[in-house]
């Protein structure tokens, strides 16, 4: 054998040593990837499995359907509970307080007479020095039905603080911005309570409210009424302490909501069970028994 035929095989060897690899790495490339995706597979499989079995399993809807209908009917009596103390309250709780503002009449007269004005006791007056000279005066209420009639009456007396002139001057300095701009006025407000622990009677109810002034000289700016209510009993506990009284009614109503339902569902499925009974007993087939006795000479008829 020649040198060239030698070198022409080891070539040819070579060739193919070398083109091996390039065909392997596809397949291994190939079976990689199937491997991986094998493998993914089988991983989703695991996991979804016990959700699906959890899921399709008849007991797990069983109990899925309840916890959803529990929770609902929870959600449910919480909401007319709410419901239903608001509207108590509402209906059972009278307004706190009561200001309406009164109107004084006064009428054209001399200077030696004077008309009381009357209005229909909260006052905000002026602080001249007119008023400041009258010293004390009387306020007097009356309570009136709606023909008229005084249901009952009370009055006190009222004077302005005494301010020297001093006094004045300097307040009239250290407010005089306010005062040029018209954002406050030389003013005093008198709360006056005229009655205490009047309780309404029904058949009587008080329409009309009028204020009497002893003297028609006062600068009043301006004058409300005010009626406040003194809650008692209940009442009180429900104005006074809101969210306990608020909290056990709200229990109170479901309890008592949660034993109407059970009372409730205990009564239709005991009309439905019986119905569908009957239904059932209608549908089957009646079996009948029959008993053969023999006659007195002992021989059966069937026989």
């Amino acid at each position: 054998m020649s040198d060239n035929d030698e070198m022409s095989m080891s070539d040819s060897l070579i060739s193919l040593q070398s083109n091996e690899p390039v065909d392997d790495q596809p397949e291994q490339n190939g079976l990689s990837f199937q491997t991986w995706l094998t493998m993914t597979s089988s991983l989703a499989h695991r996991i979804s499995l016990p959700i699906l079995r959890t899921f399709f399993n008849p007991t797990a809807q069983l109990v899925a359907i309840r916890s959803v209908v529990a929770i609902a009917v929870i959600i449910w009596i919480i909401m007319t509970s709410l419901t239903s103390y608001v509207t108590f309250y509402r209906h059972f709780m009278p307004k706190q307080m009561h200001i309406e503002p009164v109107y004084l009449q006064y009428m054209h007269t001399s200077l030696s007479k004077c008309i009381n004005p009357e209005g229909w006791v909260d006052l905000r007056r002026g602080t001249e020095y007119g008023p400041l000279r009258h010293g004390n005066f009387m306020v007097k209420v009356e309570l009136l039905t709606t023909n008229g009639s005084t249901v009952a009456h009370g009055s006190r007396p009222a004077i302005l603080a005494y301010q020297s002139k001093t006094h004045r001057i300097l307040r009239v300095l250290t407010g005089a911005v306010p005062l040029l701009m018209g954002l406050t006025q030389e003013s005093q407000n008198l709360y006056i309570p005229l009655m205490e622990e009047y309780v309404e009677n029904y058949k009587t109810p008080i329409t009309h409210i009028r204020v009497l002034l002893s003297t028609c000289r006062l600068q009043v700016y301006n004058a409300t009424v005010q009626l406040r209510t003194n809650f008692h009993g209940l009442r009180y506990y429900m104005y006074h302490y809101r969210i306990p009284t608020a909290t056990v009614f709200v229990v109170a109503f479901a309890i008592i909501e949660l034993i109407c339902a059970a009372f409730a569902w205990r009564l239709i499925v005991r009309i439905f069970w019986s119905n569908q009974e009957e239904k059932v007993q209608e549908q089957t087939p009646q079996e009948y028994t029959y008993e053969y006795s023999s006659d007195a000479s002992g021989i059966d008829p069937h026989d």
